[in-house]
């Protein structure tokens, strides 16, 4: 789907392309500094990158590959059945989980058939940048809490949930950012093993210094699901990497990276009091136990669900006697059992062929130009340790956290976009002629 492009003077060209830039790259930022914790930043958020990709629509053309397509149009008639289901039943969260299953994906497709490649690399190239931002922050703050510095309380005025907790094994952080370490985190270390993802030699080098300040907040903060999707999800690229057509030299830096990471981590556990066996024993035998908060709600999902097993109890449907979330009792964490008992085995169905077609059309882009389509590769590795995560955290539950999903679907669009200009050896520029796609 194709809409005209509006005419521009060169000179506004080049002022439409800055200024829609750096509104995107401002929201996306936004969203990855503080992902939940407060609505209206998020949603100033939105509007910036949808001002700044409607001016890039206007300027340089709307498009969307007839698939893309097909799975917002499936997405959103789920969503609609869903909630009117939710009305229907009287659920009383059924227009609030509307906005996330109707009004999250008709914005963002009007944002994936507007944002092109060039704004995609613009975006990442502030991924390290913020990655920094994020791991320095809350390093410093860990230490000066730890110490039991009075100056730590300043961090409360940058309003990101920063808190020092204590735990088993040892002092960890509360931190809104944390939730973004989901997405960036892998991206970041994939990024690493494929140097051409980053037009800028200096987003290549603060990308060595933001892992390792990741890795740090992802010890500190003891979520232990993203620490076991950081590494099913990286290690899957890996073997991405190595049984593609990818030259020798991106299979060695794989190798180099992976041991660096390996190397790293190993000497952090005792460092920050992190057991990976009691990592995987725990989220695997304690959280989906039957006596556990999240294993009592799989069971009882489950036990809702088989009462209307097709399309669901509705948007917004509670479970009576269970409570998770005083302000919104029909929230739960397992992310993934929610959707089934509110739009059912179709409406989870479609869901879940959408999310495997956006995974595959993205893996396939990879394996066709491995040299060269390293951005998706990261991303792919980034939105697959999201949907791991997801399975224990509810992060697609949140307004500021879907830009880590729908980040991977513009990317597999402005491939298709490429590809649809007939030359896949020289493809397509949105703004000005033909580039090479790694360039």
């Amino acid at each position: 789907m194709s809409l005209p492009r509006a005419k521009f003077t060169f000179l506004s060209h080049r002022a439409v392309e800055m200024t829609a830039s750096f509104l995107v790259i401002g929201g996306f930022a936004v969203w990855a500094v503080k992902p939940v914790g407060n609505n209206y930043l998020t949603l100033a958020a939105y509007v910036l990158v949808f001002v700044g990709a409607m001016l890039m629509g206007l300027k340089n053309g709307f498009w969307l590959d007839y698939r893309v397509k097909l799975c917002f149009s499936i997405a959103l008639v789920v969503g609609c059945v869903g909630t009117a289901i939710g009305v229907g039943r009287g659920n009383v969260g059924a227009l609030s989980e509307g906005v996330f299953f109707v009004l999250v994906p008709a914005v963002w497709v009007v944002l994936v058939a507007a944002i092109d490649l060039r704004i995609l690399k613009a975006v990442i190239s502030i991924f390290p940048f913020v990655m920094l931002a994020i791991g320095l922050v809350g390093v410093t703050y860990w230490l000066l809490a730890s110490a039991q510095q009075p100056v730590a309380i300043w961090f409360y005025y940058l309003d990101l949930g920063l808190a020092l907790g204590g735990q088993e094994n040892g002092a960890t952080i509360s931190y809104h950012s944390i939730s973004s370490l989901a997405f960036l985190l892998p991206f970041l270390l994939v990024s690493l093993m494929l140097p051409s993802t980053y037009s800028s030699r200096v987003s290549r080098f603060v990308a060595w210094p933001a892992v390792a300040l990741g890795l740090c907040i992802l010890l500190l903060s003891g979520r232990r699901g993203l620490m076991l999707a950081l590494v099913i999800s990286v290690g899957i690229a890996v073997a991405v990497i190595v049984t593609s057509r990818a030259s020798s030299s991106i299979r060695r830096r794989a190798f180099v990276v992976l041991g660096a990471a390996i190397v790293a981590g190993t000497l952090s556990f005792p460092v920050f009091k992190v057991s990976p066996a009691k990592v995987v024993e725990s989220l695997v035998l304690s959280e989906f136990s039957p006596d556990s908060p999240r294993g009592e709600s799989v069971f009882l999902l489950l036990d809702e669900w088989r009462h209307a097993p097709v399309f669901g109890n509705g948007l917004g449907a509670e479970i009576a006697g269970f409570l998770r979330d005083a302000d919104r009792p029909w929230a739960f964490e397992v992310q993934y059992f929610l959707v089934l008992n509110a739009v059912g085995i179709f409406g989870a169905l479609c869901l879940a062929g959408i999310t495997i077609w956006v995974l595959l059309a993205s893996f396939r882009a990879f394996r066709r130009f491995p040299d060269r389509n390293s951005l998706v590769l990261a991303a792919l590795t980034g939105t697959g340790a999201l949907l791991i995560a997801n399975a224990t955290n509810p992060y697609l539950h949140t307004l500021g956290n879907f830009w880590m999903f729908f980040f991977l679907v513009a990317t597999v669009n402005a491939l298709l976009r490429i590809e649809s200009a007939g030359d896949d050896a020289k493809p397509m520029n949105m703004g000005a002629g033909p580039r090479p796609l790694g360039a």
